[in-house]
């Protein structure tokens, strides 16, 4: 069974900012960072596991070519994104949010 995907309100914010700020950058990087994006929410989706976690419900995936992660809370029904980060900013406001 594939779980369905949720995007917490900041994770959804943080994807379109970040897809704009590439657009801005180079005209269809938009498109490849997006693409990368789908390609590691379908691994998400097909394995959860193989990801490691960050606090105790957390878990984060690398997205490839790009310094930004997933981070996710796999449950029985649905796949939660409840940020895609730039590992470039602040790790400390990620760590808050992710454990308050």
């Amino acid at each position: 069974m594939t779980r369905l995907i949720g995007f917490a309100g900041p994770a959804r914010l943080e994807l379109l900012d970040a897809i704009s700020f590439y657009e801005a950058q180079q005209a269809g990087l938009s498109l490849r960072f997006e693409a990368q994006v789908d390609a590691t929410l379908r691994r998400i989706q097909a394995d959860p596991t193989i990801f490691r976690f960050v606090t105790a419900t957390v878990q984060k995936a690398r997205i490839h070519k790009f310094p930004h992660s997933i981070y996710f809370v796999a449950l029985p029904d649905i796949i939660g994104v409840l940020a895609v980060y730039d590992g470039r900013r602040d790790p400390d406001a990620l760590r808050k949010r992710l454990t308050s």
